[in-house]
């Protein structure tokens, strides 16, 4: 019975029926901590940015043996993990120590508007996995001169940005200003891929006889579109 006192077991010392000491250091109770931890991502990216994330690890031991690890990451657990998600394999005949630091990962990113990407396996030996989203958020300001923009009768301004997240599909977003109630500036934030600034945009100008005037679709200089309106 457990729930009352066990007694003195100290005539049993030495019994190897009873007790038994083992080296915690004996490859057969090694295990290995890999850390997978999210690069330059604070929770309000779960917002705008990331769904989640999902870690698969394996390790193919020299025994042949598999061991298949998975972990995912919300906003929930990334806020309650303090940032820090590890996964553990142990030794089954891993006699090689270099090659038992060997093993395989594959990442996969769902992104806000049901974009995914998902990574190929990956060989490693890092004790520390970064995961960096393959997107970033990229903060377009548009700006123009209220007093050009009266002066020339423009009474609302749409700006069209055109870019590619995922590099496989075209987005379109359409900002409207409202030049006779003042608004001539914003900033609005677009995903790219990472490093990557790179859109295109067009513009077009409705004056208050009615008229509407285009401009080319152009790239992108910076981060930074003017919606001042065109030389005639």
């Amino acid at each position: 019975r457990f729930d009352e006192n066990i007694g003195d077991l100290r005539q049993y010392w030495g019994n190897s029926n009873h007790f038994r000491q083992v080296n915690l250091e004996d490859p057969l109770f090694v295990q290995r901590e890999i850390v997978a931890k999210l690069n330059g991502v604070d929770a309000e990216d779960f917002d705008d940015l990331i769904n989640f994330v999902s870690v698969q690890l394996r390790k193919v031991h020299q025994s042949g043996d598999i061991t298949d690890r998975e972990l995912k990451i919300d906003r929930t657990t990334f806020t309650e993990a303090g940032n820090r998600f590890p996964m553990e394999y142990g030794w089954k005949g891993d006699e090689d120590r270099t090659q038992w630091l060997q093993y395989q990962y594959k990442v996969h990113w769902g992104l806000q508007g049901g974009r995914e990407v998902i990574s190929d396996w990956e060989e490693s030996d890092n004790g520390m996995i970064d995961l960096t989203p393959p997107l970033q958020k990229v903060t377009v300001s548009m700006d123009g001169s209220q007093d050009e923009l009266v002066s020339a009768d423009v009474r609302a301004a749409i700006v069209t940005l055109y870019y590619n997240p995922s590099g496989t599909k075209e987005v379109q977003r359409r900002e409207t200003f409202r030049i006779d109630k003042g608004e001539c500036a914003r900033d609005v934030t677009i995903l790219l891929p990472r490093d990557i600034e790179s859109y295109e945009y067009d513009i077009k100008w409705q004056t208050k006889d009615g008229k509407v005037l285009n401009s080319e679709r152009q790239p992108g200089f910076g981060t930074l579109v003017y919606i001042d309106p065109p030389t005639v």
